[in-house]
């Protein structure tokens, strides 16, 4: 087959035809721009799981970087958006971590999962814990603020910010302000935001004062980017967000992705997508296929239309569930 691109030798070294997609979408090719002077922020979402970080990320670049599920855990891995600021040469750069979870539950949701906030944390200049307004007060977030009280003086970040999300569930207002004592009660939060990253509102306020604390630097991405995924990492994140929507239990942890070939159709110039979806066994399966194929038919859709915003043309995606013992 002609002009076929298996996706394995895109991880490292993507060839020119899919390099130039991700330019076209606004997405990181493997491209290497020079270094420009600027301003530079680096921060890290903290939060317990299902607080919202995901979502708020994706309104504050408004650009679906993160999948976003009402299940906990959804971000299992740490993802990179970049808010540019062209009026004032300014990248603030957001790291979504998976939510943070105590070490008694450690086990429960994977050490990875586990640590990977704190980690990213020791390179912030900002950690912004994010906490879900509608929620009562709850043991994983104390259990944060806890450790960041503790901490403190060992934390590089020169501010610590506490955002109140999912504000458009809370009413009034006003039930929210104990919670806000109670996280608050050694003073560890420099300011504290209210927002609701589904009505879109206080975000302009808490994106105004993130690009008033960067710092000058040289800009460490293209000012073009969004997010420092590649276009296949972004192609697993929507099929594995779609996934989290469709099915429920545990079969969304349980699966993961092969990738197998990309290619551009002769017929309409669009893009042909072919991915395994894998999963451990014969029960999962048939929950992910669905009856009569309905399941997989509309995660298949669904990613189909994510895509196709993201490459700006068509897109023609083919996806197989096959049982595969995790190596």
């Amino acid at each position: 087959m002609r002009g076929v691109i298996p996706l394995r030798h895109l991880r490292s070294d993507p060839p020119p035809e899919v390099m130039g997609i991700a330019m076209d979408s606004n997405l990181p090719s493997a491209l290497e721009s020079e270094s420009s002077a600027g301003r530079v922020l680096e921060v890290t979402l903290l939060g317990a799981p299902n607080a919202g970080k995901s979502s708020l990320a994706n309104a504050l670049l408004q650009s679906r970087v993160s999948a976003v599920s009402p299940k906990a855990q959804t971000t299992r891995e740490q993802v990179i958006g970049i808010l540019q600021d062209k009026a004032t040469n300014t990248q603030v750069v957001l790291s979504d971590t998976p939510g943070v979870v105590p070490p008694r539950l450690q086990k429960s949701y994977g050490r990875e999962v586990a640590v990977t906030g704190w980690e990213s944390m020791q390179e912030a200049d900002v950690v912004a814990v994010v906490v879900d307004a509608a929620r009562k007060i709850d043991d994983m977030t104390l259990s944060i603020v806890n450790r960041l009280t503790r901490d403190r003086s060992h934390i590089n970040a020169s501010e610590i910010l506490l955002i109140l999300n999912k504000m458009d569930l809370v009413e009034p207002r006003e039930r929210v302000l104990p919670k806000v004592d109670e996280y608050n009660r050694d003073n560890i939060f420099n300011e504290i935001f209210f927002v609701s990253a589904l009505k879109g509102s206080g975000l302009d306020e808490l994106k105004n004062y993130l690009i008033s604390k960067a710092a000058p630097g040289d800009l460490p991405y293209p000012t073009d980017w969004t997010t420092d995924q590649s276009l296949l990492e972004q192609t697993e994140e929507v099929i594995r967000e779609k996934i989290f929507q469709r099915t429920n239990s545990d079969v969304p942890y349980r699966v993961w992705q092969e990738n197998l070939a990309w290619y551009t159709s002769k017929k309409d110039g669009g893009y042909i997508i072919h991915q395994n979806i894998l999963v451990p066994n014969v029960r999962i399966k048939k929950i992910l296929v669905g009856e009569g194929g309905r399941t997989i038919k509309c995660i298949s859709m669904g990613v189909q239309q994510e895509l196709e915003k993201l490459c700006k043309r068509k897109v023609h995606l083919y996806l197989e569930v096959k049982v595969q013992e995790k190596r």
